[in-house]
């Protein structure tokens, strides 16, 4: 034991020591542990999406509509919502493998729940996937009747860790807005309906498609299809033709199914989509033709219309 000169008085004590070590190196464990810990929040002004993360990190997220950018926050019924991720990071791995789960939920303007849709993520999603392939996800839904018109909702989109507590919640709020003519040209022999609308989110007024994006019809309400063993047996294709009447594409039959389908799900909706990506079509004015048919009979219902198609 010595004095210093101010008179205090020094002790060295090695067990004091290792003792205050030892905590310091628990200390630097936890600050370690806290490094791996990712939480925050992110909005996107141009697209209106809010992503929150805990425990889980990203390095990139987009909000697209029938493939394309979302400029606005009036979607219409129809139209597919996709919120994309990439740069995910911080999975639970257990033996090399990570187990994200996928999951949508909508909810009204009072936060009731509208649509809940659970298990969205890949069926091979159950054994495990690679980290490099989880880094990439996303969760989409197509907008349907279960959305009022006029009424306001908002989207999440969670992606959720099996084997751990991360979670990444991607929302949006917006409008069902009204479905829109846009010009449809519609003819009909033994098939009725109560609407047929022109879904695709770029130029919807100026009678303009985007080149890549997600183009097509749909019909509520359609009867007149011959009911055969409680199915019926729709057909449905897209033709397209440009200003000369040359054909320039022909589509297949989108219901390949021989086994037929639920009356009641025909009666409903039937939708035909498209994402068209010849370069060639770019800047012409094109005459589209969506059309519905009856394979038990002669019945058929075609809708036109023209189209500019644009690459943006």
């Amino acid at each position: 034991m010595a004095a210093d000169p101010l008179g205090s008085t020094a002790i060295f004590n090695p067990m004091a020591t290792k003792k205050y070590l030892w905590r310091l190196a628990v200390c630097c464990l936890v600050l370690c542990a806290a490094c791996n810990f990712s939480a925050g929040i992110k909005h996107d002004m141009k697209s209106g999406l809010t992503v929150t993360n805990t425990g889980l990190s990203f390095d990139n997220y987009k909000l697209l509509c029938n493939g394309a950018a979302v400029a606005d926050d009036e979607w219409r019924q129809g139209e597919t919502m996709k919120v994309q991720l990439s740069g995910i990071k911080g999975f639970t791995s257990d033996r090399g493998r990570v187990f994200p789960t996928i999951s949508i939920r909508i909810l009204d303007g009072a936060g009731a729940v509208k649509v809940k849709l659970d298990n969205l993520e890949d069926e091979t999603f159950s054994e495990g996937i690679s980290p490099e392939k989880a880094e990439a996800l996303y969760g989409q839904y197509t907008l349907g009747q279960e959305l009022e018109i006029g009424k306001e909702y908002k989207l999440e989109v969670h992606i959720g860790d099996k084997k751990g507590k991360g979670e990444i919640t991607a929302s949006r709020k917006f409008k069902i807005a009204p479905l829109q003519q846009n010009d449809l040209a519609i003819h009909a022999s033994g098939l009725s309906y109560k609407s047929v609308y022109f879904v695709g989110r770029n130029g919807r007024n100026a009678n303009e498609a985007l080149l890549g994006g997600r183009i097509g019809v749909m019909v509520n309400g359609l009867s007149g299809l011959k009911e055969v063993d409680g199915k019926v047996f729709p057909g449905a294709e897209i033709i397209v033709y440009d200003k000369s009447g040359e054909e320039k594409f022909h589509s297949e039959d989108v219901f390949k199914d021989p086994k037929g389908s639920n009356p009641a799900e025909a009666a409903e909706r039937i939708s035909v989509y498209i994402t068209l990506t010849k370069a060639e079509l770019n800047g012409n004015e094109s005459k589209w033709v969506f059309r519905v048919w009856d394979k038990k009979s002669d019945a058929y219902l075609e809708a036109d219309i023209l189209l500019k198609l644009v690459q943006k």
